[in-house]
């Protein structure tokens, strides 16, 4: 999304004039997943992914969207090379787990 389009998105959001729908969160998360599979592999992460159910949600597909980006795009960036990302998702919920760094969080 482009700074134009997330600002109109927020716009959206504060005058309440998104519709919000049914979206099933699998879906979204495996073309996420496509779409962020070269840097997975540059990373020589190892993926498992668990899909027991489907998980839908009420939610504005952008938002959701965006959401998964953010969990995965972390899941990657917040790793180290040769580390796991696991995926599960059941009726009840979504996970999205890395091995993570050893380092210290800063405050």
């Amino acid at each position: 999304m482009t700074l134009n389009q997330h600002l109109i998105l927020l716009t959206k959001i504060e005058n309440k004039q998104f519709a919000v729908r049914e979206i099933f969160l699998n879906r979204i998360i495996q073309n996420k997943l496509e779409a962020l599979k070269p840097l997975i592999e540059s990373a020589n992460l190892h993926a498992r992914f668990e899909d027991h159910e489907v998980f839908s949600i009420k939610m504005l597909k952008a938002l959701a969207e965006i959401l998964v980006n953010n969990l995965l795009s972390n899941a990657i960036r917040h790793n180290y090379k040769g580390g796991n990302i696991r995926k599960k998702i059941s009726r009840n919920g979504l996970e999205i787990c890395n091995t993570g760094k050893e380092e210290p969080l800063s405050g």
